[in-house]
């Protein structure tokens, strides 16, 4: 008898950002440094959870599921639990945060002298 797992895998590129950890907060700006740790515990994604509530439920990574949290995300004092899915997307939003922080600082200081 072939076994069928209970939710089929969710691909990565479906998996979206939520609106509610858009906050500057959660953001980088220049000098903050976003950790991530590996997390063995027995919870949910922090971002499919957002996501889940901004869509009531709708949600079309997966019908509202939730990932196991496997990595820990630390900014300071704020710490986000997430899916692997949502650590390479938080991944690629840190990158292009500190790039855009890094084009801003330097076309200010441009013209001083």
């Amino acid at each position: 008898m072939k076994t069928r797992p209970l939710f089929d895998p969710v691909p990565v590129a479906s998996r979206t950002l939520s609106t509610a950890y858009a906050a500057a907060e959660y953001r980088l700006e220049p000098g903050r440094i976003a950790r991530f740790v590996t997390y063995s515990g027995r919870d949910t994604c922090d971002e499919c959870a957002a996501r889940q509530h901004e869509t009531r439920g709708r949600t079309p990574e997966g019908g509202g599921v939730r990932a196991p949290a496997r990595h820990r995300r630390i900014v300071g004092a704020l710490v986000l639990l997430l899916c692997h899915e949502h650590t390479e997307l938080w991944r690629e939003r840190d990158a292009a945060d500190l790039a855009t922080a890094l084009r801003t600082t330097t076309t200010r200081t441009r013209g001083v002298r």
